[in-house]
């Protein structure tokens, strides 16, 4: 009887614990830029337009400012993703369309990813018109680093464009992996909660001051594991998989 009652409160006490562990957003929601050197696109067109030059980014250049603009270098579909440099919350996005004349519209699906291998809907169809005014959308709260914007349909004006991007975002402290294949340095308390990760070729490096927690069934793949710290440093819990190939 007694150990009965000792697993029940034990199993109690970790719930608490886990559902604790799984409040990974907090903070006040601000309407953020992306961090520089971050924009990744499908193409990209000659910066030049209507017989215009305008302050133009390439993709991979700082896209931080309401002055520059991207613009899709084939027909629809085309898409642009962003980097917020770590794992945010992020709830919506303000983004201001080229003007490009009257009635010209944009359908565009607005996704999240944690590593840019795979892409999740949060917004699907959103419908904007290049007027020269910002427009905005929001969308449940998600955690993820990328943010995509896919152009489905470009209207009559027949490339994707946009002249900058900010998203309403707060805190997460949920683990911020990199890019697939680089390797993870982690130097601080990182969490993956019920989130995938796959950092390909990359290796895990836990260094002083770090700690790797999954919970919530988190699963994370990587090409190597080094702790290069004492004491514990790798914490994985039930339904949660690290796999080291």
């Amino acid at each position: 009887m007694k150990n009965k009652i000792f697993l029940a409160m034990a199993f109690a006490i970790l719930l608490f614990y886990l559902n604790l562990a799984s409040a990974t957003c907090s903070g006040t929601v601000a309407l953020t830029s992306p961090n520089g050197n971050l924009a990744v696109c499908s193409s990209v067109l000659a910066p030049y337009w209507n017989g215009y030059t305008w302050t133009y980014y390439y993709c991979n250049n700082s896209v931080v400012t309401s002055g520059a603009y991207w613009q899709g270098g084939n027909y629809c579909p085309q898409w642009i993703y962003f980097d917020f440099g770590s794992t945010k919350c992020i709830s919506g996005v303000e983004m201001l369309p080229i003007y490009v004349g009257t009635g010209n519209t944009a359908l565009v699906d607005i996704q999240t990813s944690p590593d840019t291998s795979t892409w999740t809907n949060v917004s699907t169809g959103w419908n904007f018109t290049y007027n020269g005014v910002t427009a905005g959308r929001n969308f449940t709260e998600t955690e993820a680093r990328y943010l995509r914007l896919s152009y489905r349909v470009c209207g009559t004006w027949p490339w994707a464009t946009t002249m900058y991007l900010r998203a309403w975002i707060r805190s997460s402290s949920q683990c911020s992996p990199p890019a697939i294949n680089q390797n993870w340095t982690i130097t601080d308390a990182q969490t993956c909660d019920a989130t995938t990760v796959n950092i390909g070729t990359g290796h895990i490096l836990v260094v002083t001051g770090g700690t790797l927690k999954l919970i919530n069934a988190a699963n994370i793949t990587s090409s190597g594991l080094e702790i290069r710290r004492t004491g514990d440093s790798v914490f994985i819990y039930a339904n949660s998989r690290l796999m080291v190939y």
